[in-house]
């Protein structure tokens, strides 16, 4: 049964000035608890109490997806556990073992598009259930609503193709083309500009 947790806040010093920080567990698939952190937002945009950054927390539904961090065995049910592998694996803050090293704020913001926008929409689906068209669609609905510029977009789903990627890489899911939903010659949304 998997245990439901609150996590913790916690101000860290980090180069923008305070910031607060989000702090849960999760199980990987070899059965070690490690700590994950999310960033809140600086302490002079939130407010100096707990109280204000546990807001923030719940603001972002970082909480409910602190939860869905389940461990699993072997391949993934759903892709939201393969966003949890790829997390563990390529976004730690030692980066000594990722595939590709990456620089703080980079593996910072991969967590925080993976957390907030890519896990509650897709994170139940199978991987290799989640259409082209799909994302597609989900992606023109998040700039309509969110008047989000192409650049933006085309990041999320860059984020999205790296899960995948990583995936096929661990042998988690089919290194068939078909597999990836998210390739990357695909534009995200873009309209074409007339020749």
């Amino acid at each position: 049964m998997a245990r439901y947790q609150n996590g913790s806040v916690r101000i860290e010093q980090r180069s923008d000035g305070p910031t607060w920080v989000y702090r849960f567990q999760v199980t990987r698939s070899d059965g070690k608890r490690v700590e994950h952190k999310t960033a809140l937002g600086l302490v002079k945009d939130i407010g100096s109490k707990e109280k204000d950054a546990l807001l923030e927390v719940d603001r972002q539904r970082l909480r409910e997806n602190a939860n869905q961090h389940q461990p699993f065995r072997g391949k993934p049910k759903t892709y939201g556990q393969l966003c949890q592998h790829y997390m563990e694996n390529e976004l730690q803050e030692d980066q000594s073992n990722a595939t590709i090293e990456k620089a703080y704020t980079t593996a910072e913001t991969y967590k925080r598009i993976l957390n907030k926008r890519v896990i509650p929409r897709f994170g139940r689906k199978s991987p290799l259930a989640i259409e082209p068209l799909e994302v597609e669609k989900w992606l023109r609905e998040v700039k309509r609503i969110e008047s989000l510029e192409n650049p933006t977009l085309d990041k999320i789903r860059r984020v999205m193709n790296l899960v995948y990627k990583h995936g096929q890489r661990y042998a988690l899911i089919s290194r068939d083309e078909s597999a990836n939903p998210t390739p990357s010659t695909q534009a995200a949304c873009s309209n074409p500009r007339p020749s």
